[in-house]
């Protein structure tokens, strides 16, 4: 296997590992706060809706951004770059 597709391929899983970790890290917080802390949600916010909609509404945003975020990096660096390697 040629050397720059073995260090393409390194970064590719550390960056891969990275989001995973920033997604598994804010849902499991989000977890950990409703099973152990349930006091912190229990105001109310906008329109009488409790704390734990909006958070959870939160997380589900973060984490198809995050996600976003990987997708557009994947297609517009490592794809692109593979490409160039394979040739």
């Amino acid at each position: 296997m040629n050397e720059d597709l073995k260090k393409l391929n390194s970064f590719h899983k550390k960056i891969s590992f990275l989001f995973s970790a920033v997604v598994f890290l804010i849902y499991f917080s989000f977890i950990y706060v409703v099973a152990f802390d349930i006091d912190f949600f229990s105001n109310n916010f906008l329109f009488n809706l409790n704390s734990v909609l909006l958070c959870s509404f939160i997380v589900i945003i973060l984490c198809l951004f995050i996600t976003g975020i990987y997708v557009w990096w994947n297609n517009n660096f490592y794809e692109k770059r593979l490409n160039k390697l394979k040739k």
